[in-house]
């Protein structure tokens, strides 16, 4: 059975994933910094989520560029007759 004040309690499909030591450490230190940012406790989850999160407005936001970048170049290019 199941202790049900464990963090995971409800989740069904928890996965393992290997990282490096470099890259635990780092993903700690993200995890401790939303932990100070927001006052309350964070997990690895948290901090993946946050950078799955930042990694999409990231894209976003280059895939609003590229398309402003490309209106400004094509309205540049006004052939006079």
């Amino acid at each position: 059975m199941m202790d049900e004040s464990c963090w995971f309690s409800g989740i069904e499909n928890l996965k393992t994933i290997r990282v490096t030591d470099e890259t635990h450490i780092e993903l700690l230190r993200i995890t401790g910094t939303l932990q100070a940012k927001e006052g309350k406790k964070k997990t690895a989850e948290d901090a993946i989520e946050f950078l799955l999160e930042e990694y999409g407005r990231n894209k976003e936001r280059k895939q609003e560029e590229s398309a402003i970048s490309g209106w400004n170049s094509a309205s540049s290019k006004v052939d006079i007759v």
